[in-house]
Parts: structure tokens; C-alpha cells; sequence
């Protein structure tokens, strides 16, 4: 068990162990006919054609309806090249697998500064990633929510530190899973605020750009329906 005794091993260990528990658990709902079907067949048509760069449209929500009318989710493009090395549904269990894990990193660093003990520490870490949402959502299949676990860790981690680089590049990414991130952004942007004096002008600048912004992806993804709701 040295790999989750040492420090320097234990959040890549984790994020092994739980990309391919997730994995597995996902492609096997799949192989036995357990999934829902309606949202991972969205996003294995639409990624699907994006991989062969072709225009995402999605035959499951109406004829010629392209997935950009439906939500703002540019993120999604993150996960085309899984299926340039496999063109099939399940590489999509893999995808999400892979970004779920990975909220392990941020988490890990998070614990490390706030506990005495690294026991603690990694309990937290574990406790956080194998949480009972955490587990709902890889139950669902495939979203592109999943995308927004490890943004809000580094989020966390990025106000923690007062690292407003950071900050400010996961509140964009945040953005670019769903346009309803909008909110979240612009309550990071007044955690901010309120915690430090210093550079609060570029902070608050930058996020309230961030957050109006995402408002405005209702136009665009409006635009591209044809003016439909």
C-alpha cells in the first residue's frame, strides 16, 4: 500500500484508480443495456461528427438540429480526440472518467495546506472524490457537467492561494461548460472581492467580463437555432 502511504505518489494513484473505476463502471452500463441512451447518444453524435469535422448535428433531438442551439458547451470539443483513437460511445465513458479523476490534484493540494495530518489529508482528498454526487454523476452516463467538477476544485484551490491567474482562466473555462456557469463565475468574482484589498479592480474586472459574457452565449446558441427557443 506505499502507493497511497507516499505523499509524492498518493494523487496519482487515486486518479489512476478512479479513471478506470469510472471507466469501467460507464462502459459496462453500456455493454449490458443499462443506459439511459438519450444524452450519451447526443454527445456521441455530435462529438462524433466534430471528430470527422463535420457540422454537430443531432438526428436524437430533430431533423438537421445542430447540438450548439441546444446549450453553450464549446468544452466538449476537449473530448474529439478520444475518438480519432476510438470511434466508439464508449470512448465517451472513458472521457468523462479521465475528468472526473482528476479533481483529485486540486483536492490534494487543497488538504495538504489546510491539514496537519497528510492521513487526514488524503482521507479528505478520497472522501471528496469518491463522494456520493460525484458517484451520481458517473451514474448518469455522460454530461458535460463533468467537465465543471475539477474547474471548481481549481477554483477553490485558485482562491485559496489568492492565485487570481489562475483564477480567472478556470472562471473562463468554467464558462465554456454551460452558459448557467455564468452564476457561478460572478459569485467567484465577489468571494474575491471580499477577501482581499489588493488587486481587486483587475479581479472584479476580469470576472464581471467573464460572467456577462456567458449571458450573452443565450444569443449565440439562439442565432445558431434560427431564432428558435
Amino acid at each position: 500500500m506505499g502507493w497511497l502511504t507516499d505523499n509524492r505518489r498518493f494523487a496519482w494513484t487515486v486518479f489512476i484508480i478512479t479513471a478506470l473505476v469510472f471507466s469501467l463502471y460507464g462502459i459496462q452500463r453500456v455493454n449490458v443495456c443499462l443506459s439511459a441512451g438519450y444524452d450519451l447518444g447526443i454527445f456521441d453524435q455530435a462529438i462524433g461528427r466534430m471528430a470527422h469535422f463535420q457540422q454537430p448535428i443531432v438526428t436524437l433531438k430533430g431533423d438537421d438540429y445542430d447540438i450548439r442551439a441546444d446549450h453553450f458547451h464549446p468544452i466538449l470539443a476537449l473530448w474529439v480526440p478520444l475518438y480519432w483513437i476510438w470511434d466508439n460511445i464508449r470512448v465517451l465513458c472513458i472521457g468523462q472518467g479521465l475528468v472526473v479523476a482528476a479533481t483529485v490534484f486540486p483536492l490534494w493540494r487543497f488538504a495538504r495546506r489546510h491539514f496537519t495530518s497528510s492521513r487526514w489529508a488524503k482521507l479528505f482528498a478520497l472522501a471528496v472524490t469518491l463522494f456520493w454526487p460525484i458517484q451520481s454523476l458517473i451514474d448518469y452516463e455522460v454530461h458535460e457537467i463533468a467537465f465543471a467538477v475539477p474547474l471548481l476544485a481549481l477554483v477553490v484551490d485558485a482562491l485559496d492561494r489568492r492565485d487570481d491567474l489562475t483564477l480567472v482562466i478556470c472562471s473562463g473555462l468554467l464558462l465554456c461548460v454551460r452558459e448557467d456557469m455564468g452564476v457561478v463565475v460572478f459569485m467567484v468574482g465577489l468571494v474575491r472581492l471580499v477577501w482581499s484589498a489588493r488587486r481587486i479592480a483587475a479581479t472584479a474586472a476580469a470576472t464581471a467580463v467573464l460572467g456577462r459574457g456567458s449571458s450573452d452565449t443565450t444569443l449565440v446558441t439562439r442565432a445558431i437555432d434560427g431564432g428558435g427557443a
